[in-house]
């Protein structure tokens, strides 16, 4: 029982890393005004491979966390099976 605890607390920031590494290098807000007036254009092929980069990196990390997401529920369904029997 206190595994699973233990488990599960070490696991929610290791989630975390991987879901906010794609933030990094981000400007948000008017930050991008600022770029945009600074004269920092990309090309539409840029953006482009970017932008399927970006789509390619979250649908990785969506698999993990489906994956991840299976084998915690298996370890309830198990934790929880196994208090009902004692």
């Amino acid at each position: 029982m206190e595994w699973a605890l233990l488990l599960l607390l070490l696991l929610c920031p290791i989630m975390m890393m991987f879901m906010h590494r794609g933030h990094k290098g981000h400007n948000h807000g008017d930050d991008t005004e600022k770029r945009h007036d600074q004269g920092h254009h990309h090309h539409s092929s840029e953006l482009g491979s970017l932008d399927n980069y970006k789509v390619k990196q979250l649908e990785g990390e969506i698999e993990f966390l489906k994956t991840k997401n299976e084998q915690l529920q298996t370890e309830m369904d198990n934790f929880t099976h196994n208090i009902r029997q004692k």
